[in-house]
């Protein structure tokens, strides 16, 4: 049997995760057969083995694994273009707070935590780690040209910000409720504002 070219590999791979995503959504970890799998991306099971030798376990890791990389990387993109450190950081925060597709990953993640353990902690770790390294990069530029002082270490920069971040996202989307509604982008300018002005120049500078 000839084996599958490096490209078709990928290209197999990468249709197996979308289709494996879409089941995993709609019928939960538990619902899903490697069969199923197979049959919805036109494969044997042999085959799905062959990419995936673990089984169901290493299937679903992976494509948390994607999804939580595709939305990272989107961010990071959207970011590009503006010139200006702190419009930079304004759109990468608007988009932060847009792009994580929390609807989604919280479905995959309750079976996660449930059926995958120890791995569920080593890919969380693995995903967390390349996110940091890219916002320490984008702090840390900033600082060597200047935009920011060196007062604040790159890392704690990276830390209060994916705080403020955090905590937004967990207001608006697990504990919504009566309050003033702001926008995306006016959320993601407050956040900014904070973070290098501190709240009293911010609200020195709104009155």
């Amino acid at each position: 049997m000839e084996r599958p070219s490096s490209t078709d590999d990928h290209e197999t791979r990468q249709q197996i995760l979308k289709a494996a995503e879409e089941l995993f959504i709609a019928k939960g970890f538990k619902g899903v057969s490697m069969s199923a799998l197979a049959e919805a991306v036109h494969v044997t099971n042999a085959a799905l083995y062959y990419y995936f030798p673990e089984g169901k376990q290493e299937l679903f890791a992976d494509v948390i694994r994607q999804v939580l990389q595709e939305g990272m990387e989107r961010v990071f993109q959207m970011s590009q273009a503006p010139a200006d450190f702190r419009q930079r950081l304004t759109v990468l925060t608007e988009n932060f707070l847009l792009a994580v597709p929390v609807d989604r990953l919280s479905l995959l993640m309750r079976d996660a935590h449930e059926y995958l353990g120890v791995a569920k902690q080593n890919l969380w770790n693995d995903i967390v780690t390349r996110f940091n390294q890219r916002m320490m990069e984008v702090f840390q530029e900033a600082i060597e040209a200047g935009d920011i002082g060196q007062e604040v270490p790159a890392e704690v920069l990276v830390w209060l910000h994916q705080g403020m971040c955090a905590a937004l996202l967990n207001r608006k989307h697990f504990f919504p409720g009566p309050f003033q509604p702001i926008s995306e982008q006016r959320l993601a300018q407050m956040v900014v504002a904070v973070l290098l002005d501190g709240v009293h120049n911010y609200t020195r500078s709104e009155t």
